[in-house]
């Protein structure tokens, strides 16, 4: 009977022991959020003809600089522009690690179509597409795996092309 009250003891400070040395490995699961914004207006109504918008939109994306073209088909209606790197916070949102937005600079796609559906209206859908890469880290801040995420656009970038557009049908 002396040995049960030490028993006792012994299971109560293992167990305290066993609970500080475990609870200090468990931590909540840092989750990705994904981005809270709708999508931004990506097809205009132009009120001109095909061949007019098609030539005013070659000068529009050549007058941006930065922007260079990939692949383009005159008779399908498709512009692609180089992929380029740009920064998160003024093109788009990538969503939250936690409680912490995602910075640093994503890879923009650019998709452009011109469909003709009159004789004096074109419709341009400029589309974007954003990703970034993010390397998850365990708790000894080594690498566990690397995510491609997808962005959501702000429509800067499209929308910024649509006004070129339109000062060079109108000048």
């Amino acid at each position: 009977m002396l040995l049960l009250p030490y028993a006792k003891k012994s299971f109560f400070v293992w167990f305290a022991v066993y609970f500080i040395l475990c609870g200090g490995c468990t931590y909540p699961a840092i989750q990705l959020s994904p981005p809270e914004v709708d999508f931004p207006q990506t097809s205009y109504y132009i009120l001109r003809d095909y061949n007019t918008t098609w030539n005013a939109l070659k000068r529009a994306i050549l007058g941006l600089h930065t922007r260079k073209i990939r692949y383009i088909n005159t008779k399908k209606g498709i512009i692609l522009l180089d992929e380029e790197t740009v920064p998160i916070q003024t093109n788009c949102d990538c969503g939250k690690i936690g409680d912490t937005p995602l910075t640093g600079s994503v890879k923009r796609k650019t998709t452009i179509t011109l469909k003709k559906k009159g004789p004096q209206l074109t419709i341009v859908e400029i589309k974007c597409t954003y990703s970034t890469k993010y390397t998850w880290r365990d708790i000894y801040n080594r690498k566990v795996r690397t995510q491609t995420i997808p962005c959501v656009s702000s429509g800067r970038f499209e929308s910024t092309l649509y006004c070129s557009l339109i000062k060079h049908l109108n000048p």
